[in-house]
């Protein structure tokens, strides 16, 4: 289904650009595979401005956790609209909060 279409999307974190527009393509034609025709970088998501990280430094934030306390459309809503296109995003339970109490109560 992909192989056929017009537009392949890649999207990157800022972080691991340079192997995902560099190496990956590489590999892809070494391959015999399409490339992406487009390349979109987002920016962090970051907590007291430090890179939310899965790796332990800290600031990681577990989705599972977040989504049974406050509910799946709640943070997509607060993901997709306090999440800038540009730049990176402080969270907080409290803007999670805030958010979805003035736009869904």
């Amino acid at each position: 289904w992909w192989a056929a279409g017009d537009r392949r999307t890649h999207l990157v974190g800022k972080g691991v650009v340079r192997f995902h527009a560099v190496n990956w393509p590489a590999m892809l034609l070494s391959a015999g595979l399409p490339l992406p025709t487009d390349i979109l970088v987002h920016d962090y998501l970051t907590v007291g401005g430090r890179k939310i990280s899965k790796s332990g430094n800290g600031t990681s934030v577990d989705p599972v956790s977040l989504t049974a306390v406050y509910g799946t459309d709640a943070v997509r809503w607060w993901l997709l609209r306090d999440v800038p296109r540009v730049g990176d995003a402080d969270f907080t339970t409290e803007r999670l909060i805030a958010r979805a109490d003035a736009d869904f109560a």
